[in-house]
């Protein structure tokens, strides 16, 4: 529940200061400010761009069911939430 819970705030946070040109370091530090005063762990993460074809190559996928070529596939890697 609580992953899902921010996924939401974080989807949200994405959708509201995307729209507009607020999307600045100084809201995105007031919203780390803001989760983190609510008990959540704010880390970086990265983003992992990867190709299924290579994958299926290397014997690591089945198949490369429903592959589009044309467009990038990447994996957010997040590191494991520390307990406070």
């Amino acid at each position: 529940m609580r992953k899902i819970s921010i996924l939401l705030i974080l989807s949200l946070a994405v959708v509201l200061f995307s729209s507009d040109n607020c999307f600045t370091q100084e809201s995105v530090e007031h919203f780390k400010k803001l989760l983190e005063s609510q008990g959540f762990t704010v880390q970086e993460g990265s983003l992992y761009l990867f190709n299924p074809a290579d994958l299926f190559g290397n014997y690591i996928l089945p198949s490369c069911f429903c592959n589009n070529a044309d467009s990038p596939y990447a994996v957010y890697l997040i590191p494991e939430g520390r307990v406070r």
